[in-house]
């Protein structure tokens, strides 16, 4: 009786000798590094691109980033017409604008389409974040902290996470983008209104639109109302950035996407969208 071969898939995950237990997160670049006794990372400056901007860091959930490349690997994003098509009386309306603004507005559309195109060409299992930020050391006092203690710990920690892992592709597909920049610094107004968008799309000196970006779960996605706070978060940024950048019309891009149905949209904005808003959400 001959021996039966039997193959085994085995999913390998990081040891614990390989996770850093006081890792410190370079969020202008992404790199990880050990944090030595007695520093703090905001006083660091990165060795890898040279920037002030680390913070306390915490090694991902291997389970569910796992889950999520897993997701991520079934197949490519798509635009969500239906979605898409539902905003398409509240987006901006190229009609009213000069022919040069009307083809910066399909260029930012372009880029914003091109952002999910880096994102689908991506590997997650290799571009995937696998550090977060610490939240619990960073900012004992934060929002964030206090929703993770709250009853909905569970499905916000889940979409938290999700969050974490997508805004990392994001923040790598506009590193690669040109006339793209990921943003970590936040503007604030004469009237005390402050925002940090997720990025900027700078065409010229006029021409610089703030990009907000959001992963939603299926019943986010199926209608209008489920993105209609993130649409205003949008919309409050455009306004804030007129005020700091003296910019044009006020613009703003939102991109959201829903790695379960694998279905993203892309908005460009102006003041048409506000009263859509105020339907919305009351």
């Amino acid at each position: 009786m001959r021996p039966r071969i039997v193959e085994i898939s085995v999913v390998v995950h990081p040891t614990v000798s390989e996770i850093i237990d006081s890792a410190y997160l370079c969020q202008n670049c992404d790199y990880v590094g050990e944090t030595e006794a007695g520093s703090s990372p905001s006083e660091m400056e990165c060795p890898a691109c040279g920037e002030k901007s680390c913070v306390f860091a915490i090694h991902m959930n291997r389970m569910e980033r796992h889950k999520w490349v897993e997701i991520e690997k079934s197949k490519k994003f798509k635009r969500d017409k239906k979605l898409q098509k539902s905003f398409r009386h509240d987006v901006v309306d190229l009609s009213k604008y000069s022919r040069a603004a009307g083809e910066n507005a399909k260029h930012i559309y372009k880029i914003g389409h091109s952002v999910i195109d880096e994102i689908n060409r991506m590997d997650p299992d290799t571009e995937f974040p696998r550090y977060r930020i610490n939240w619990n050391r960073e900012n004992p006092d934060s929002r964030r902290k206090r929703l993770e203690r709250s009853s909905e710990r569970k499905k916000t920690h889940e979409g938290t996470l999700r969050g974490e892992l997508y805004e990392g592709l994001f923040r790598k597909a506009m590193d690669s983008l040109d006339k793209c920049k990921r943003n970590l610094e936040s503007l604030k107004n004469e009237r005390g209104d402050s925002c940090t968008p997720d990025g900027w799309i700078t065409l010229s000196q006029r021409f610089v639109v703030p990009v907000e970006f959001k992963t939603l779960g299926k019943e986010k996605m199926n209608h209008g109302r489920g993105i209609a706070n993130h649409l205003k978060q949008s919309r409050k940024q455009g306004n804030i950035a007129n005020d700091v950048l003296k910019t044009k019309h006020w613009w703003s891009l939102l991109i959201v996407i829903c790695p379960e149905r694998r279905s993203y949209a892309v908005f460009l904005m102006d003041h048409d969208m506000d009263s859509r808003i105020k339907h919305l959400l009351n």
